[in-house]
């Protein structure tokens, strides 16, 4: 058996893109005692196993719930969690996870197997609206059972070099509290119980989240005892409160308030220091297979040549986004350095377009085929101000080539829904991976269309075997030859189009200390105050 074995961290998606009132910890003094975080969206709720979002996995993940194991966000190796320790099989096909002794949910209760056996099998209930993270598991699982009260065991029906850092993503569940009622509406959704570091204090819909310090918690505790996460979503009402000292941590400033704001105002620049995160990820268009416009290649190619991504990302975010022409995030060891960004090609998009079709045949200056207009509509999210300043250029330049895009900025909770059920002709996504490994399966397998993250409907059986098989190789240097095939596939097909990764600047006040990016995000719980000793 191998002990504890060091595992490569790799790839679960989170859905990234953009989202106030005042809160009870106002200005300096007793607020000291408490972090105060600018969220820009408000999550659905608070497990991000049921429909995840970025906010949710930030505010919980390793904070409020636990799982049996976790990524160290510095090494980015497996470490133990929940599970003291671990064997696996020579074979890679058995884990015994080994329970820590001692751990109490945050009211008291102690945790067990059971709640480990649970967990599980609401995971693997596909009426639980878990369908990534269950996706992450599920092709790999044989059976699993509880073979002593602190003693579990999943047994594997084939070997993945990522299965650890998958089962780092299942958040543990109280079974005594949620055994009952559907875990999809469940109450705990909104008021959850862990046994994390820190404990659910209260949801203020639209205003705040507050978690407290777990005074009972197994391991060390965190040195701030506070975290409020203040709701506001126009980022210029956010850097207005950091400067009347009534947020202390911004994690991602808009491109043209750091260059117009945070790198000239005094205030800002005395009581906070500027941060910078690259989060593991790329940024692309979205488009909509179902629908019968981009379902031709030769329309999806045609679109990508009419973005001027040079200057999207000169002009609109000041050299802190970087062009792509792949969708592995660019520092991954098996992006495909031979794609290089699409460059803006007015008359090779025409030739394509015409090829498709798509003529001018009534000189209205608008392309049409059969009667109809080349038209389409990119649905937005109505916070998102940066996606707003490219797509105005995308659009005029488009309009130039007799393509009419109407931009509908829409609501946080609208805009996911609609997303999620394939309601769009086109909108802009991030992903964010997990580690700094990159696996496409949650967006690009067909399997995930239904209730997954494939939100574009796309489907390329071909792609489908390469992604299955990526996640079964366990050779670096064969799973990176599988990588590239499926990201020259990707490109050719334009499945989506590559856009930029990019760095989320931001700004922490000089109060707060022990901060450190990571490609797991911001690690609050290791951060201390002035007015704290180490």
């Amino acid at each position: 058996m191998r002990r504890h074995g060091a595992h490569l961290a790799s790839p679960l998606l989170v859905l990234l893109l953009l989202a106030g009132c005042p809160d009870r910890d106002r200005g300096k003094g007793k607020a000291a005692r408490a972090l105060r975080i600018h969220v820009e969206s408000e999550p659905a709720n608070l497990l991000s196993m049921i429909q995840p979002d970025a906010w949710s996995h930030r505010i919980t993940y390793h904070n409020l719930f636990e799982s049996l194991v976790r990524l160290d966000p510095r090494t980015y190796k497996v470490t133990a969690e929940l599970a003291s320790t671990w064997k696996v099989s020579e074979d890679y096909l058995t884990y015994t996870f080994y329970l820590r002794q001692g751990v109490v949910w945050h009211d008291g209760k102690p945790v067990s197997g059971e709640d480990v056996k649970f967990t599980f099998d609401r995971l693997m209930d596909p009426q639980v609206r878990a369908a990534s993270t269950r996706a992450t598991l599920e092709p790999f699982i044989k059976s699993y059972r509880l073979v002593k009260p602190d003693r579990f065991e999943i047994v594997c029906n084939k070997p993945s070099p990522w299965f650890l850092v998958a089962v780092a993503d299942v958040p543990i569940l109280p079974a005594h509290l949620m055994r009952d009622g559907d875990l999809n509406t469940h109450p705990l959704l909104r008021k959850p119980v862990g046994t994390g570091p820190y404990r659910f204090k209260e949801w203020v819909t639209g205003q705040r989240i507050v978690l407290v310090r777990n005074e009972r918690y197994w391991g060390k505790k965190p040195r701030i005892s506070r975290l409020v996460y203040r709701i506001i979503q126009s980022s210029d009402t956010a850097i207005k409160l950091a400067r009347r000292g009534e947020l202390d941590f911004i994690s991602r400033v808009r491109a043209e308030q750091w260059v117009d704001t945070v790198l000239k105002d005094p205030v800002i620049r005395n009581e906070f220091v500027t941060v910078r995160h690259s989060p593991p990820g790329t940024m692309y268009i979205l488009l909509n297979h179902r629908r019968k416009l981009f379902q031709d290649v030769r329309v999806r190619q045609a679109l990508a040549k009419l973005l001027d991504l040079e200057t999207v990302t000169g002009k609109i975010f000041h050299g802190l986004a970087r062009p792509v022409g792949a969708l592995y995030w660019y520092k991954d060891p098996s992006y495909n350095k031979a794609l290089k960004p699409v460059k803006l090609d007015i008359d090779g998009a025409a030739r394509l377009l015409e090829e498709a079709g798509w003529i001018d045949s009534d000189k209205n200056g608008v392309l049409d085929r059969e009667g109809q207009p080349l038209r389409f509509i990119f649905l937005l999210p109505a916070a998102s101000q940066s996606s707003k300043r490219w797509l105005t250029i995308y659009q005029q330049q488009l309009r130039k080539a007799g393509v009419v895009m109407e931009i509908s900025p829409i609501d946080w909770a609208t805009y996911l829904d609609r997303i999620r059920k394939h309601d769009f002709d086109a909108s802009a996504l991030g992903m964010v991976q997990v580690g700094p490994y990159t696996d496409l399966y949650l967006q690009f397998h067909s399997s995930q269309i239904d209730d997954g993250q494939n939100y574009g409907a796309y489907s390329n059986p071909r792609v489908d075997k390469l992604l299955e098989q990526i996640r079964l190789e366990m050779d670096d240097g064969r799973r990176r030859e599988l990588s590239l095939e499926v990201q020259r596939i990707l490109r050719q097909e334009m499945a989506v189009i590559p856009l930029f990764a990019y760095e989320d600047p931001g700004i922490v006040a000089r109060r707060v200390h022990g901060v450190y990016s990571s490609a797991l995000w911001y690690q609050v719980r290791d951060w201390w105050m002035s007015d704290q000793t180490r």
